[in-house]
């Protein structure tokens, strides 16, 4: 890699509890040597992983995280809440993926962007051809010019 692309793996937590996405999630995304998929299956776990809480003492900080609204043990929104209110983790891009909400859900207003990072809300498609369309479109978008050779190298030194 020369210039301003990563010289780390791009990390990517996802925060899902169904089995059938997460192997389409990790299937798409092809995690490899430039590409780190991390997957916690309840929020719990995901906050405990961002606030590296054992076990999770060395895990490294993400670069965007995955993140969906209907889990167990503690709700996506939840979990958004808390990663928005904490200083170290407010900056990481959020994609929450359900289909249970709309882009315009009043419950999740004022998380759509800010100054302090972004989320984005993303309807689950229930065909899993549309699913898989939208996952390869966050790679496009989201991994593909993190790893390109004019990616700032601002983000490398994260």
């Amino acid at each position: 890699m020369t210039g301003g692309e990563l010289t780390r793996p791009y990390r990517i937590l996802l925060v899902e509890d169904h089995l059938p996405d997460i192997l389409l999630v990790r299937r798409v995304l092809k995690p490899n040597d430039d590409v780190q998929l991390v997957v916690v299956r309840d929020g719990i776990t995901a906050l405990d992983y961002l606030d590296k809480r054992p076990p999770y003492e060395s895990a490294s900080r993400p670069d965007l995280i995955l993140l969906d609204l209907n889990l167990p043990r503690k709700d996506g929104r939840e979990v958004l809440i808390e990663i928005k209110a904490n200083p170290g983790l407010r900056r990481i891009p959020v994609l929450i993926i359900g289909s249970s909400v709309e882009p315009s859900s009043s419950e999740l207003s004022g998380f759509e962007s800010d100054d302090n990072g972004h989320s984005s809300v993303l309807h689950r498609p229930h065909r899993l051809a549309r699913l898989q369309t939208l996952i390869e479109s966050i790679r496009e978008f989201w991994v593909e010019p993190a790893l390109s050779p004019w990616h700032s190298s601002e983000v490398a030194e994260a």
